[in-house]
């Protein structure tokens, strides 16, 4: 038997792609997030700031502009992308909380950044 003879076993209509990125939310509309994001290889794309559709499910309700993101995104139709899921980076929490303690302190010490005694 031929390969071309045995049934498909995945219909390519069927197969969602995702594509990985990450980036900064610039914008929330109300079917519209706008992400100024990194290389997306699989797509071939740059870094550029785009639009993409909101999933049904709409946004979590704690991302916010001027996070930072990791995203997966699918094309629902051509030239249309949709979110399939979003979560702040938790990197970039990790580094945005560290250094607001590091200021914190430096302010109960009595000390400003960059000065020196």
């Amino acid at each position: 038997m031929r390969m071309s003879d045995q049934p498909a076993l995945e219909d390519a209509k069927t197969v969602e792609l995702f594509h990985h990125g990450d980036g900064t939310v610039e914008a929330i509309g109300k079917n519209e997030i706008t992400l100024s994001h990194g290389p997306i290889p699989s797509l071939q794309w740059g870094p550029m700031t785009m639009g993409f559709q909101l999933p049904a499910t709409g946004l979590p309700p704690n991302i916010m502009v001027g996070d930072h993101v990791v995203f997966e995104i699918r094309q629902v139709k051509e030239g249309v992308f949709e979110i399939a899921s979003i979560l702040s980076s938790p990197a970039k929490a990790a580094q945005k909380s560290k250094s607001q303690a590091m200021s914190d302190d430096m302010k109960a010490h009595g000390k400003t950044a960059g000065a020196e005694k």
